[in-house]
């Protein structure tokens, strides 16, 4: 029920956002058989859907969603849920760029920089200009993409002179 529930939820919000083609890769993602693989699978568009709610980003909010589900399921269950209490960390400005930020990250490196965008993310946001971060973050993911995900891991942990330039 709980699952029913919160896919009507993003159905919803899909529809009222006019961006039904995300609930649609989000299907694609994530079929109902999948809910069967298991205790996280179950609960996972629970998460996802107290995410989509957490913001008025909804878009990227569900991008984000479906980026975690098609790398790890479990990573993904509790990712949005801590996604989720961040983002009541975060001013309601920086939710947009900050769940963007963290989706390409997510793609360039993959879910091992999880734990930095939940912890270390928001900080430089509320740090930092939003450019500032974003122009950060694009360099880190045009590092792991050029150079492998280690180099694009030192890049957010500023252990290289460009990054700690680029944002002191």
């Amino acid at each position: 029920a709980d699952a029913i529930r919160a896919m009507a939820g993003i159905a919803h919000q899909a529809a009222a956002s006019r961006r039904l083609d995300l609930l649609q890769a989000l299907t694609t993602a994530f079929p109902a058989i999948k809910m069967e693989e298991g205790r996280d699978a179950e609960h996972l568009l629970k998460a996802l859907h107290l995410l989509t709610q957490a913001t008025q980003a909804f878009p990227e909010a569900l991008q984000l969603g479906i980026a975690l589900i098609e790398r790890d399921i479990s990573a993904a269950r509790a990712t949005c849920k801590e996604a989720a209490a961040t983002l009541g960390k975060l001013a309601s400005n920086l939710h947009a760029p900050y769940l963007e930020d963290f989706r390409l990250l997510l793609e360039a490196i993959g879910i091992r920089v999880n734990g930095h965008c939940l912890r270390t993310l928001p900080g430089l946001y509320r740090k930092h200009s939003i450019d500032a971060v974003r122009r950060f973050v694009a360099l880190a993911c045009e590092a792991a993409q050029s150079y492998g995900v280690l180099a694009g891991e030192a890049f957010l942990d500023r252990k290289t002179d460009a990054a700690r330039r680029t944002l002191p």
